[in-house]
């Protein structure tokens, strides 16, 4: 979908044309839903609506091809804003009303809108290609490069790009143009206090998850991105609950990076067929093997495709290849769903048993991420208001723990400034512990560090910041989280990277607004600190007390081999081990990365000496590793858009 609004010149494109006015010209060559309002105003409405919020505030389940009479009615009778705080759904709208325009998505735009702005007006796409083809000349956001390099996930936040100049629709924000005016408008964040939950919230949590899964299943078929642990089988187990095993099918990934590790997620596969076994549901399985040939191959016909939704990192890969499989095997009315964002919004992402790996003890690791859940709630923020947290026992053993690295003193900034530096903690480091230095980072310069710190800090964590009180620690760390790690390998991969191969999204109920507004209420005591609940106290709940769901599976190690061996690394087996070796060490030779990144934010010297070492075929671990890693991702993915065009975009 390309929207060109005020723009001066003749479009080429292969995309349709829809709509055309004096100033307006709308293509097209996704799917989408014309609506016509009670005062003639045209909607246009593209990706996927789940539900609408009734005024006695039940959700119905909505379809915009069969429901047009539900839609009009709706976005008749509310404004844009009251309308999005009322809706489920991923989706981009387009509203012209008397003159102007408003363009606008879900509460989360989660349905990514690539925009730039051209002298008075406006490109803006679903495709990034498209707009990138508008740029005479391409430039690289060097903050946005850092983040992107620095922070695992390797994404952008989510109002930028990597390029100069183009931007992304971010969390509540919406582009209206009027009077031949453009202004990007946002939502003030108002954020949640957290209160005492009991019985009724149990209750409560339980019909919000059954909701989220109902509104976004198929009465047809219903596949699910399959893994071993809560989050995908509690999908599973609703599913089942509510539609029968003979509509609902899972896939899953057998994961062989090197002959040398060989299957390194057994456990996980072991355990998801099991848990498939019990409910009497089909599972698939689907090999990601980079041993051979034929994996080269596959990943040079699979970057480009990733590139052109702005995904940046090498797990990407097999989320679109679980994608490209349901699309062989499935039906277009089919939907399908993901355990993404429950890590998060349950445990601020401390979830996995990977805080203190060196154990082997499955519930001493899972107190261990509650330890670091617990350094970001609201006890803790407390006890940095006032000053005291050098003598809290938890905060010296993960301050232990981190190699000698830097520690801001917080006894030196005043209290805004402990706001900020803690927000940057979680959100600015590949280590989340509170105060810790961005200056630990050996990729990136001192002056790179400050200059992406105080431009992330002005876009997104000022305005939270000042809001940041105990209370609404989680409020504002699940809020902000929409415009960071969300953004990032897993969830991006399944929300945009597979559009291009099944013509829709993937979906996680764990993504449902009503979920997020309930988990950034809920308080400490509910699985996010020291007390005894386990992690994601209330879904486990849920599949203890309403759900039929086989616990008795869920013991034993997690998913893989670094959980029965701390030293096992994806990546290493990836880089040093897999047969994309050889065709990494060929493409880092001519240091592509030094077309992208400038000396004055990253520390290029330091960078040339690993990839140097790659490409002599030394292999190494730890950060360095990581840092590699980074710089290949940049390298694979992070060329200008254009080099596969032979055309511009625009006949001036």
């Amino acid at each position: 979908m390309i929207i060109c609004v005020n723009c001066n010149g003749n479009i080429t494109t292969e995309e349709s044309p829809v709509y055309q006015s004096r100033n307006v010209f709308v293509f097209s060559k996704e799917d989408y839903e014309k609506f016509i309002l009670a005062d003639e105003s045209i909607l246009f409405l593209w990706g996927e609506v789940y539900a609408i919020c009734m005024p006695n505030g039940t959700y119905i389940s909505i379809d915009l091809k069969t429901h047009e009479r539900d839609i009009v009615n709706f976005f008749s009778n509310y404004s844009i804003d009251q309308a999005i705080d009322k809706i489920e759904g991923n989706f981009v709208g387009l509203l012209i009303r008397n003159g102007e325009i408003a363009i606008f998505g879900d509460e989360f735009n989660r349905k990514e809108l690539f925009y730039r702005k051209i002298n008075d007006g406006i490109i803006a796409s679903t495709n990034l290609k498209a707009v990138i083809k508008t740029i005479d000349t391409i430039r690289y956001s060097q903050n946005v490069l850092v983040n992107l390099l620095t922070i695992y996930g390797y994404y952008a936040p989510k109002k930028h790009t990597i390029y100069r100049d183009v931007y992304r629709l971010g969390v509540g924000e919406r582009l209206h143009f009027s009077l031949g005016s453009l202004t990007v408008e946002k939502k003030p964040f108002e954020p949640l206090k957290t209160g005492s939950f009991g019985i009724k919230e149990h209750n409560e949590y339980v019909e919000i998850m059954r909701s989220a899964v109902e509104i976004r299943a198929s009465s047809h078929c219903n596949w699910i991105f399959m893994s071993s642990g809560f989050d995908s089988s509690s999908i599973l187990a609703l599913l089942v609950e509510k539609y029968g095993p003979e509509k609902v099918r899972c896939v899953v990934g057998r994961m062989k990076y090197s002959e040398r590790a060989g299957v390194i997620n057994q456990f996980e596969l072991d355990r998801a067929h099991k848990i498939a076994e019990y409910f009497g549901v089909r599972i698939d399985q689907v090999d990601f093997d980079f041993t051979g040939q034929k994996s080269v191959e596959s990943w040079k016909q699979t970057i480009p495709l990733l590139r052109d939704q702005h995904l940046y990192a090498y797990s990407a890969y097999n989320f679109y290849h679980l994608a490209k499989y349901v699309a062989d095997n499935g039906n277009s009315d089919d939907a399908v769903f993901v355990g993404a964002v429950s890590d998060g919004v349950h445990n601020l992402g401390f979830a996995q048993f990977a805080t203190i790996l060196e154990h082997p003890d499955i519930g001493f690791r899972e107190y261990s991420d509650k330890m670091a859940s617990y350094l970001f709630g609201p006890s803790f923020f407390k006890r940095i208001l006032e000053g005291d947290i050098e003598n809290d026992f938890v905060y010296q053993i993960m301050k232990s723990r981190s190699d000698g690295a830097e520690f801001y003193n917080i006894k030196k900034m005043d209290e805004y400034e402990k706001k900020i530096k803690f927000l940057e903690s979680f959100f600015h480091r590949n280590r989340r512990i509170p105060f810790l230095k961005l200056k630990n980072i050996s990729l990136v310069t001192q002056g790179g560090a400050e200059s992406f710190e105080n431009e992330m800090a002005n876009i997104y964590l000022k305005e939270v910041a000042e809001k940041l009180i105990p209370e609404t620690v989680y409020s504002c760390i699940l809020y902000l989280y929409n415009s960071y790690f969300w953004q990032g390998s897993t969830e991006r991969s399944t929300n945009a990277g597979a559009l291009d191969v099944m013509g829709k999204t993937i979906t996680s109920p764990y993504w449902d607004g009503r979920l997020h507004r309930f988990l950034s209420k809920m308080p400490e005591d509910w699985g996010r600190g020291l007390e005894l609940r386990p992690t994601k106290y209330p879904l486990k709940w849920m599949l203890q007390n309403a759900v039929d769901y086989p616990l008795h599976l869920q013991t034993g190690p997690h998913s893989y081999l670094y959980d029965v061996n701390p030293q096992f690394s994806h990546t290493s087996e990836f880089l040093f081990g897999s047969a994309l070796k050889f065709y990494l060490q060929e493409i880092l030779k001519n240091r592509p990365y030094e077309e992208i990144l400038e000396s004055s934010y990253f520390n290029l010297e330091y960078i040339n000496s690993i990839v140097d070492e790659y490409v002599a075929g030394r292999e190494f671990s730890g950060a360095k590793m990581n840092d590699l890693l980074a710089i290949i991702n940049t390298s694979l993915s992070g060329k200008d858009l254009r080099l596969r065009e032979g055309h511009s975009f625009w006949h001036r």
